[in-house]
């Protein structure tokens, strides 16, 4: 559940900055590929039909709560608290993978793999889920798009299995 939600996570981050960046050629390619590649499930897949479909009609505001909707539900697969606050805005500790929150007064810990996170789950501690994503977002004939970009996930684990 944890890698299937995060991955969403990251194709619809990827989907929501091509918005950001008012590039809509590349956002249309890059979501008429995710649905065309076929490892997306029946629901993440529709919604990615609905929200080419209403950006196509030129419905962004629509197309962008399709996504958040998205990836809010699958933020709540892995969090029971998503937090918007970022790693460097917490309070540094000694050591450098864990900072402490001074809003929610709990030490959060980076996470680096499925089992770092299963054991803080079962701890009841807020983590960071820090990756760096390299994806080819689409290819051209002109042309090669690769977008680089660090993303960060910060909540307590769900207890959701």
């Amino acid at each position: 559940m944890e890698v299937t939600a995060l991955n969403i996570i990251r194709r619809v981050d990827i989907l929501q900055n091509l918005i950001k960046v008012d590039n809509g050629l590349l956002f249309e390619k890059t979501a008429t590929n995710f649905i065309t590649e076929n490892i997306l499930d029946n629901y993440e897949n529709s919604c990615y039909q609905e929200a080419l479909k209403l950006f196509q009609c030129n419905k962004i505001a629509d197309t962008v709560e399709v996504l958040a909707t998205l990836r809010t539900n699958n933020l709540l697969n892995l969090f029971a608290n998503p937090c918007d606050k970022k790693w460097n805005s917490l309070i540094a500790t000694n050591n450098s993978d864990i900072r402490f929150c001074g809003d929610c007064k709990r030490n959060v810990f980076k996470v680096y793999n499925k089992e770092d996170y299963r054991e803080r789950k079962q701890l009841n501690q807020c983590v960071v889920i820090s990756f760096y994503l390299e994806e080819q977002v689409i290819e051209s004939t002109s042309c090669e798009f690769t977008e680089y970009r660090d993303f960060e996930l910060l909540g307590s684990p769900s207890t959701i299995d």
